[in-house]
Parts: C-alpha cells; structure tokens; sequence
C-alpha cells in the first residue's frame, strides 16, 4: 500500500491509502474470434441507424459540359455530398448491360432466376461493412413505408429479388413468351441497331418517350414506350419468341397502343412473317378508319404434289367494331382454337369462327411461320408507307390463348395495378451491402424520402474479451471510500485496516495504460472479499473489433 499524507481540519497524520488498480498480467486477456448470425433494424432519419440512403439518377454522359465551363447537368447530390449521376453508373456495373449479353455482370450467382434491371432511378440503401460481414442473407430483407396513401411492404427472395409482397401475384399471367416493354431505352446504347442478326434490332428512326399514365392517383407516366414516325420499326428474332404459332395452339399478342391519324394506308402494328413467303400466323394492322385488325394468312399445301404453293393462301382476318385514339387503349388479339378475337381495353370486340383454322380443315394451309416479329414497320426503310405512326407500350407475345379475367390484369393501369406483370422492384447484392429499389413504376421512385423501417440479416465476426481478474487474499481489503480513511486517525482507520471489516465487490471496471476506462463489470449479486481467501473473476464481453492484448489494469 503506499503511504499518502492526508490533511483535514483535525490533525495531518501518516495513514495507508488502499490500492485502486491492479495490473492484469498479459496472460490473463484473450481474445476469441466467432462468427454471429445477427438481426439489424434501420429506421429513417435515425442518426444511429447506421445506414447510408443513396439516389441514383441516370446522365447521359454524351452530353457533359465541358469541363471549365459555368453549365451545370444534374448536379443533384445526396447526404453524403456524391453526387447522384455518379452514383447511378457506380451501381450501374452489377446490372445487365444489354439484353444479349445478360451474364456480363457481377451479383447474384442465379441470373437464371433473377430479374436485375437498373431503370433511369433508384433508391439505394448501402449498409456498413462491419454490419455486412459475409453478406446479407438474401431472404431476409424488408422495408415498410407509406407512400401517397399506400402501404408498401418489401421483401427480398433467396436469389436476391426484392419484390412488393403487397401485389397480388395472382395477377401475373405465367409462361409469356416474349415481352417488351421499352422501360430501359432512356439509354438507347441498350438496344442493338441495325444487326439483323441480334435478338433485337431497329431499322430506320425510333424514338423513346413516356408511356403509359396511371388511371388514379398522380396520374404520371409508368415508363418508356416507343414512339413510330412512319420511318422506322423494331424487329424481333425469329428465334427470341420460343413457341408454336400454328393451326394446331393457342396464342395470343398484348400490347398498348396510342394511335395518331391513320393517314391512308393501312399500317403495320405487329406482324410475325418471312420476308420472302406469305404464311404468317399473326398480322395485326391499324385500318384507315384507327380500328385494329387481326389476321392470319396461310400457304396452300398441295398433297398431291407434296409441296406448298406460296402462290396461293387463304386470308382470314377480324376487325374491331371500335376504333383507337391518340390516347392510350389496351389491345388482345389472340386465336383460340378456331376462333379469331380482338379484346379492346378488357372488351370482346370480335369473336369471330373460322372453320379454316381447325386443325381437321385441310383447306387452310400452314401459318407456321418462323420469321422475324415486326413492330411498327418493316425491314425496308425505303419502304415506308405501311409504317405505323403512333405510339406502343407493353407488348407481350404468349403461347396460350387468354381469359378474360386475365386480359383484365393486362389492362389495369392503376397505380398498384399490374400492368407491369411483376412484383420485382429491385435486388440486394450481398456481399456489396447493398439494396437497390428501381422500378418503372414511380410509386417507388424517391421511396427512402418516406419514413420508413428496413430490417436484414447478416453473419458478422465478433471477438469474445476474455479478462481473468485475480483478486489475492491481500487485496482490496480496504475501504475506497474518502469519508472513511479523512478523519483524526482514530475513529474509522483502525476499524476499516482491521479483520473485523469486510467489504464487498460489486462491481469491477477495466482499465488501459492511460487510465481510461474501457469496460465496466457489474456482478448479479455482492461478494464478500475475505483476506483469507483468494477469488477469481472472469469477465467476458464480446467486440465488433479484433484488439491487442496490451496492459489492462
């Protein structure tokens, strides 16, 4: 014990004060590394929360001032003082750069069962490394907002989908062969031109232009959609519509359509022919009078000789009873079994028997067609005069012939409707730490502005501080207490230096070189120090971090 004066109003006297550390020896401090699967909560606004909300909006960068200039290009920036632009194209890299070449890109190891679109926004939760640790479990993200009135519930799949679990994926008609809905052509790099041989190309001029508008709500544009001039088309691959489209199955085209003066000519809507023969399976046309029509044109198969006479087809063909506007209209037009059909916005318009399509009637030759699917247009630019002049949206091709009920969910342009035909709304990426939220649907658009709570789990590292505190027979058999040993050295210091006190530990603090305290021990219940017993403690904490095992006191 060292010997310390003490000097109170009474009298200055030599006295024992009692010790206030001990040094640990190095041996006694272990560190155990672990790994623990935790839970992690993040609520909006919060400053603990730990959590880096992020916007991302598309530049197109052709298009930069020049550097030393005084113009200025969505220069919006985020919390952190980055900029917006920038950080649309860093998250850019983990998704598919163009639709031909889908595994060019880093995330998720399922690509085959994961839908991964960047559109031209997102909302972006980055969450901190040592929270991350080996990743987020996929399955386990959530968020849960209100926005405009409407509850949105996120959640995430185990290939790293995060969908809207409050959509009604009773809606979403399975097994479409093709679809396309022009939401990503806000960058047109994304679409090939002019390569006949790539699943998708453009002949002539194409532009890209809000789509569709919701019915209730705000009532803005869902989207892109393309808009026709009269001078250029899309076409399709023959061999990026899988299926048949024969006499013998069903199938059925859905598309939105906004159709400006029809002029006099009738114009190509979509139409799935060979460029060279006449047999198409579907040719679906805008008359001069804006009414859709849907045919199917056959070559004569001739038994006898064994061979099809393309000089001579059979031309079966419906027309709605009401014409398209300029506005937007919902269009199905479907062969199902032997009959011909046009759906305008969830109504029947034609439902027509055509005894040549039966698969019995030898009369009516084959529509099995395996050409290009062209939209809007034709292959030749200089031939232009069947070209549409309008706008389309939302084109789906399906093997199948449809219901009414279902043609409904195609048509329903409501803001929680399921026009898009799909719950997914972005993807987690889990060894990066982020969640992407990124839809056509701009209910999503700007969506951590809203207050909202997000949850995941994650496998972290953790080191267990293991501290043994040896506590001799001889130690600490003092009172700490000043009021105690600050008196006239007769009426507590010989009480409190004698056997007959005890004192008792509850609670033990750590403490480094410095004198700082780094950790506090509280014991469940007091332990009585004896001066004839030695007593151990062992004190366990666990830390986010790795630490050196130096000088504890």
């Amino acid at each position: 014990m060292p010997t310390t004066n003490i000097n109170n109003d009474i009298d200055l006297y030599k006295s024992l004060t009692p010790t206030v550390f001990k040094k640990i020896d190095v041996s006694d401090v272990n560190v155990y590394p672990f790994n623990a699967h935790k839970s992690w909560t993040v609520y909006s606004g919060s400053a603990t929360s730990s959590c880096l909300p992020l916007n991302a909006i598309y530049t197109d960068t052709t298009y930069l001032p020049a550097l030393g200039t005084e113009l200025t290009f969505n220069d919006l920036k985020n919390i952190d003082d980055s900029l917006q632009s920038v950080t649309y194209f860093s998250v850019n890299r983990l998704f598919y750069k163009c639709k031909t070449d889908i595994y060019f890109t880093l995330g998720p190891s399922k690509l085959e069962n994961t839908n991964k679109r960047l559109y031209n926004n997102a909302s972006i939760l980055s969450f901190p490394y040592n929270k991350v640790g080996d990743g987020i479990k996929n399955r386990s993200f959530e968020l849960t907002t209100v926005t405009r009135s409407i509850n949105i519930n996120l959640k995430s799949t185990r290939y790293g989908d995060i969908y809207d679990s409050n959509i009604n994926t009773g809606s979403i008609i399975s097994d479409v062969k093709f679809y396309e809905g022009f939401n990503e052509y806000f960058d047109i790099s994304r679409i090939n031109k002019n390569t006949e041989y790539d699943p998708y190309f453009i002949t002539g001029s194409i532009s890209f232009s809000n789509g569709i508008n919701t019915t209730d709500g705000t009532q803005q544009p869902i989207g892109y959609c393309a808009s026709f001039n009269g001078s250029g088309s899309y076409i399709i691959h023959k061999d990026s519509i899988p299926g048949n489209y024969d006499r013998a199955t069903n199938y059925a085209i859905s598309f939105f359509i906004s159709a400006s003066n029809a002029g006099t000519n009738v114009q190509n809507i979509i139409t799935k022919k060979p460029e060279s023969v006449t047999r198409t399976p579907y040719s679906i046309t805008l008359t001069t009078d804006k009414k859709i029509q849907f045919a199917a044109i056959s070559a004569t198969y001739n038994a006898k000789s064994d061979f099809i006479d393309f000089t001579k087809s059979a031309y079966v063909a419906v027309t709605s009873s009401t014409a398209v506007s300029s506005s937007w209209n919902h269009v199905v037009c479907q062969k199902s079994g032997s009959y011909l059909q046009i759906y305008l916005n969830g109504v029947l318009q034609s439902n027509t028997l055509h005894t040549s399509l039966n698969t019995t009637n030898s009369n009516f030759g084959q529509i099995d067609c395996v050409g290009n699917t062209y939209v809007g247009g034709w292959v030749d630019p200089l031939n232009t005069l069947n070209n549409f002049v309008g706008k389309l949206d939302e084109v789906r091709v399906y093997n199948k012939s449809l219901t009414s009920t279902e043609i409904g969910y195609l048509t329903n342009r409501s803001e929680t409707g399921s026009m898009l035909q799909t719950n997914v709304v972005g993807n987690i990426f889990e060894q990066n730490g982020i969640a992407v939220i990124s839809s056509p649907n701009y209910l999503y658009d700007n969506i951590l502005q809203t207050p909202y709570t997000a949850s995941y789990k994650s496998t972290v590292q953790r080191n267990e501080l293991s501290v043994l505190v040896k506590v001799g027979s001889g130690d600490f058999n003092l009172s700490l207490n000043p009021s105690l040993i600050q008196d006239d050295g007769i009426s507590y210091q010989p009480y409190i230096s004698s056997s007959n006190f005890h004192p008792y530990v509850t609670t033990i603090g750590l403490y480094d070189d410095s004198g700082n305290l780094v950790a506090v021990s509280k014991l469940a219940n007091p332990i009585q120090k004896r001066n004839d017993v030695d007593i151990n403690f062992l004190i366990q904490l666990d830390l986010d971090n790795n630490i050196t095992t130096g000088n504890l006191w």
